[in-house]
């Protein structure tokens, strides 16, 4: 059995990096070895139908178990492991890419790469912003070929810290608040065996195209359960306007200035909205299918802020991935030994009002040591008064979805 390294050898191990550290830039206990934050090589077309199914499958099990309401980023978790698998071997790297849905000789980081420049976007009045960075214990070498790609591909900053001081999860904290424009302050921690930490933020900031009205006094919510709690609505009427009508659900959109939408899912009356997460296939239906119609539409939108954290880690157990928890090859990304990935967590925020819409979302991996035709309709009621499901939609990848289970909670 291999015994683990202890912290103090990992330590001494990590006096060959200071010819490399002499020439870098520090910050305390902190020195960074790369800044910049937009991929350099060129990328392959985005392919949105590898990242969107992937958004649905991995969004089906984490809606099914959900607790009250749930906002999730597939973008984010996508950069997360992607880079993660950049730097797995052997059998781990199949497993990987199996689940990223990598087709045969493709890279992992090529649709990452593609996805950063397909969507990053700063604009009078939005921004769309998707940031990675890579923390390593300052013991740990990592590859040379691993780290160039981590900076090219996926524009991450590179980091090496002292993992047993305060200081490194402090930096980290300060990094996520900074890139989520302080939406989400996390409380990030080191843990003793922790070798590496990747985390990625996206963020997302648009006004409504049409303006929304508020109504001066609150309205019932219809919960799940039977209650009902108070909401005060948005409002907007439009005499012609798309629609999609399909299997117990009616889907609407409001456009933003630029160029996202917001995605509304109703489910028909007496119908639950755990009903939509029966399958991935279920999903997708429910976000992208139906008859497409157009007429009156009547949006009536709860006005909301959420938030949620996701075990990331446990979904991917639940859909059969074990290798790179327990023994996985990551020898292309150091050169230390056995490391698995230890936790895989998310946290994301997104508020509604009248203004427009604005949605962080934070993953955090750590790793250590092993040891269709229109037709006309009359009329759409989008008054969302009870549970329902919601996305948000830029150049045709879903950035966010999510559940309002309840808008006040």
């Amino acid at each position: 059995m291999r015994t683990r390294r202890t912290r103090r050898s990992r330590k001494k191990n990590g006096k060959r990096t200071a010819i490399l550290a002499a020439i870098a830039l520090s910050l305390g206990a902190l020195t960074v070895w790369g800044t910049r934050r937009q991929p350099q090589a060129d990328t392959a077309p985005l392919s949105t139908e590898t990242i969107n199914g992937f958004a649905y499958r991995t969004a089906c099990g984490l809606l099914r178990s959900r607790g009250e309401n749930l906002v999730y980023s597939p973008v984010s978790f996508y950069h997360a492991l992607s880079l993660t698998a950049s730097g797995a071997s052997g059998q781990t790297a199949g497993e990987l890419d199996a689940y990223l849905a990598v087709q045969d000789g493709e890279k992992p980081s090529e649709q990452a790469a593609s996805l950063y420049r397909t969507l990053h976007s700063e604009g009078e009045h939005s921004r769309l912003t998707i940031c990675t960075s890579l923390w390593h214990d300052q013991s740990v070498r990592l590859k040379h070929g691993f780290k160039k790609e981590a900076s090219k591909q996926y524009g991450a900053s590179v980091y090496s810290a002292d993992f047993g001081s305060d200081a490194a999860a402090e930096k980290m904290n300060e990094w996520v608040q900074q890139q989520t424009g302080k939406t989400i302050r996390p409380e990030i921690r080191v843990q003793e065996d922790d070798l590496l930490r990747i985390l990625n933020t996206l963020y997302f900031r648009d006004e409504w195209r049409d303006r929304l009205y508020l109504s001066e006094t609150p309205e019932p919510f219809y919960l799940t359960g039977g209650e009902t709690a108070e909401a005060l609505f948005l409002n907007r009427t439009y005499g012609s306007w798309g629609f999609s009508k399909g299997a117990e659900f009616t889907r609407a959109s409001l456009v933003l200035k630029e160029s996202g939408q917001m995605y509304f899912v109703l489910p028909d009356e007496g119908v639950l909205v755990d009903s939509f997460f029966e399958s991935a296939e279920r999903l997708q239906e429910v976000m992208e299918g139906g008859t497409s119609m157009s007429g009156e539409v009547v949006f009536k939108i709860p006005q909301f802020t959420l938030s949620s954290s996701l075990d990331l880690k446990e979904s991917m157990e639940n859909d059969g991935i074990t290798r790179p928890f327990v023994q996985g090859d990551f020898s292309n990304m150091t050169k230390d030994g056995e490391v698995r990935i230890s936790a895989i967590t998310q946290d994301s925020y997104i508020s509604v009002n009248r203004d427009g819409v604005e949605a962080s979302s934070f993953t955090d991996l750590a790793l250590e040591s092993a040891a269709a035709i229109e037709e006309k309709a009359d009329r759409a009621d989008m008054i969302l008064n009870r549970p329902f499901l919601f996305g948000i939609k830029d150049r045709g990848v879903w950035l966010l979805i999510g559940v309002c289970d309840h808008p006040a909670a």
